[in-house]
């Protein structure tokens, strides 16, 4: 493509290491050569990346028994919360502007969840 990259942002390896990759090497293609497509000034950008699913090492197992539908959700909202404040640079702002919900609900889910301490 003959572009120079000089710069990854902070954060991208993370997503793409911690990507699933359900397409293999291919998948990971696509995604790099998009990225050096979409860059500006050398440097690939977090919000250049296509909506992946991140692998997440603290998954809920559904094989580790029965678990109540409450659960179920609770642990699949907070990986989404954790997936879009990774993607936003953890900016609460912009975080619950994807979630489209307030910044004090955003908030509320993070300390209730313990994401984050007050």
């Amino acid at each position: 493509m003959k572009k120079n990259i000089s710069h990854v942002e902070d954060g991208l390896m993370e997503i793409l290491i911690n990507y699933d990759y359900p397409g293999n090497v291919r998948e990971l293609k696509n995604i790099i050569e998009r990225l050096v497509v979409l860059s500006d000034n050398g440097i690939l950008k977090k919000k250049d990346l296509p909506v992946i699913k991140p692998r997440n090492n603290d998954n809920f197992e559904f094989n580790t028994g029965i678990h109540t539908l409450r659960d179920v959700r609770q642990n699949a909202e907070i990986s989404y919360i954790k997936h879009v404040l990774v993607r936003c640079d953890n900016n609460i702002s912009e975080a619950s502007r994807i979630l489209d919900i307030s910044r004090r609900q955003l908030y509320n889910k993070l300390y209730e969840y313990n994401i984050i301490t007050k």
